[in-house]
């Protein structure tokens, strides 16, 4: 269980052992690293590792404060905070120096607290709850329930020969690596820097040590370490190889943060200028700075880094324009403003962006598939689904694409029907939809309010996941995202009474309302009316709940449709109006056997028929050009 490696190596820190006790701080660094290594094979448990701790601290200090932590993790709360503490040791200070107690990110221990965290903010509440179940288990009993991952798995190959002389040489070139910091000795520094990552035994390969590449990895160290030194050159070309290696392994982490390397040489040079040049070298292409936005804008950075970072790309682009090196175009700029605009929430200017990108004067396929499979995204949110699929089977589009983009095209014609056969409540026959190891931040907080939608019976579960979502989207400025959890936790609210501030202090409310995806607005109508309706606010209720209905029918969302329809029978009834009663009662019969009609059972149905035979000529079309364009290959 990583949790014991994890709360050792705070403990070691918090406890300041270097400065008290040298001796035992290396000691302890020997056994935290054959830990992390499993190279003892050994499943230590909570008895043995106090028993070690004995051993090795004869003054009991690291004893008694082991004894105790298990008392500090008691909720998952507790957990959170104990793994934002833990993180904050590989996090610099604000002038980006890192203190004694600190730890180096891209050390090996700073490389497992950093894959411990990233492994533990995807997990989602309940997985949070059985992590805090396994370590409770873990410590109360004297077998180990601990899982040995595939980090671990990695390492189990080294012998014990090569454990006991590479370990110490690792700790001793990394120990004089500080003290060349510290003495700001440039030549000494970098040559122990890469004495540790050069030190590895003979029977794994060079990338099973750090993860995904420990080449790309070690650049990126003697990048940071030239850049504390001053030597601006000799960095940038140490993180153009780094960036090089990463994206060649697809090394999204270390891509990332060679990324946030370059920026800080910006800062480093006095160019606080959103539109100054960009410091990157020639190596770093216009097309580069555009593939990292979009890598970032799924890494969930924040809207107005995005947007500067879009302004120093318009630049360099209309620079290589003027030089006759262009490798991009502006249509493939405009294709990433209009992902970044549709993410602030302001259709008007997402719209500017995506005419620009299919209507402008050069045409770039990735430029033009990004953004057509967007727009027909858009019309299916709002139930226009026959303009989705037109958006789709461009005719140039698909005389253009290879092999690859056909892959990406034929996702974004299954997405169209797939959503509209879920809102019409038929069985889907198509394929399902494409697995991705990588789920971008927008996906993730967009999976957790769907998760709360679906776990509403759930409710501390549903709460969870919407207190996240919403405090995620706020954080990164995702405006629509953010819309959309606000709502739910209006609904929540008005259920259950949790207590939650649900204030209209920024227009929420209106915003809900009268917002451009359809969906949103119709579930807001439905939320506001529940909300109405236990204020006693029957005509309001009315009102909303006939505004939702007419949108469902539109989108063609008939169980939803038929849920506004119950809904606004009671209120109608509660308002002693019998005749609207009556009338809504029979549209919701004549809705629920039309539903019924639909079912996979029902092949008679005739709508069931016309169903088939869009999916049919639809697939029929996909087959006709993957052919096509198999063939051209």
């Amino acid at each position: 269980m990583e949790l014991k490696v994890l709360i050792l190596i705070y403990l070691t820190k918090r406890l300041e052992i270097k400065t008290k006790n040298e001796t035992l701080y290396n000691n302890l660094l020997i056994y935290i690293t054959k830990l992390i290594l499993q190279t003892d094979k050994v499943e230590h448990n909570w008895k043995n590792l106090l028993s070690d701790s004995l051993d090795l601290d004869n003054s009991r200090t690291l004893y008694s404060q082991l004894r105790e932590f298990p008392s500090r993790i008691t909720t998952v709360n507790d957990l959170d905070d104990f793994y934002k503490d833990i993180f904050n040791l590989i996090q610099p200070m604000a002038d980006g120096i890192y203190q004694d107690h600190q730890i180096d990110p891209f050390s090996l221990f700073g490389l497992f607290i950093r894959k411990a965290y990233s492994t533990k903010s995807n997990l989602t509440f309940e997985g949070s709850i059985d992590l805090l179940n396994a370590f409770q288990a873990f410590i109360s009993t004297d077998t180990s329930v601990s899982q040995v991952g595939q980090y671990e798995h990695q390492l189990l190959s080294w012998s014990s020969s090569e454990v006991d002389e590479i370990i110490p040489r690792r700790v001793e070139a990394f120990n004089e690596f500080q003290t060349a910091f510290n003495k700001s000795d440039i030549h000494s520094g970098s040559d122990s820097l890469r004495k540790f990552f050069d030190y590895r035994p003979s029977s794994i390969n060079s990338d099973t040590i750090t993860g995904s590449g420990s080449h790309q990895h070690a650049l990126l160290s003697l990048a940071s370490f030239f850049i504390s030194q001053g030597v601006i050159e000799e960095a940038r070309r140490v993180l153009n190889e780094s960036l090089t290696m990463s994206r060649i392994s697809k090394d999204i982490e270390t891509l990332n943060g060679c990324n946030r390397l370059l920026r800080q040489l910006d800062r480093k040079l006095a160019c606080p200028d959103p539109h100054a040049k960009s410091l990157a070298s020639d190596d770093i292409t216009v097309m580069d700075e555009l593939f990292d936005i979009r890598v970032a804008i799924g890494n969930g950075d924040k809207l107005s880094e995005l947007m500067t970072r879009s302004t120093r790309a318009l630049v360099r682009l209309d620079e290589a324009s003027a030089l006759d090196k262009v490798d991009a175009s502006l249509q493939t700029w405009a294709a990433v403003n209009a992902a970044i605009w549709e993410l602030a929430g302001i259709k008007s200017i997402r719209d500017i962006y995506q005419k620009l990108a299919t209507h402008g004067d050069t045409w770039h396929t990735s430029a033009q598939l990004t953004t057509r499979i967007n727009i027909s995204n858009q019309y299916a949110q709002n139930g226009d689904y026959t303009r989705a699929l037109q958006c789709l089977f461009d005719e140039k589009l698909l005389s253009e694409i290879n092999l690859v983009e056909y892959a990406t095209w034929t996702e974004g014609v299954w997405a169209v029907l797939r959503r509209r056969s879920q809102r019409m409540n038929q069985h889907w026959k198509g394929p399902a939809s494409a697995a991705s190891s990588e789920v971008g931040m927008i996906g993730r907080i967009d999976g957790l309010i769907s998760q709360c939608i679906a776990s509403d019976g759930n409710r501390d579960l549903a709460l969870e996941h919407l207190l996240l979502a919403f405090k995620m989207a706020d954080t990164r400025q995702y405006f629509p995202l953010k819309l959309r959890a606000f709502v739910e936790l209006v609904g929540m609210e008005t259920r259950y009474q949790y207590g939650i501030d649900v204030g209209d202090s920024d227009g929420m409310f209106e915003r809900a309302i009268h917002s451009p995806d359809r969906a949103v607005r119709a579930r807001a109508c439905a939320i506001y009316a529940e909300k109405a309706i236990a204020d006693d606010d029957m005509r309001m209720a009315g009102a909303l709940l006939i505004k939702a209905e007419h949108i469902y029918e539109k989108l063609q969302d008939a169980t939803r449709r038929c849920d506004c329809l119950y809904a606004l029978a009671g209120v109608w009834d509660r308002c002693g109006d019998s005749a609207k009663r009556d009338m809504v009662v029979e549209t919701l019969v004549a809705v629920e056997e039309e539903c019924e009609s639909k079912s996979p059972g029902a092949v008679n149905s005739v709508r069931d028929k016309v169903h088939d035979k869009v999916h049919d000529v639809v697939s029929s079309l996909i087959q006709q050009w993957g052919i096509v364009i198999a063939l051209r290959a």
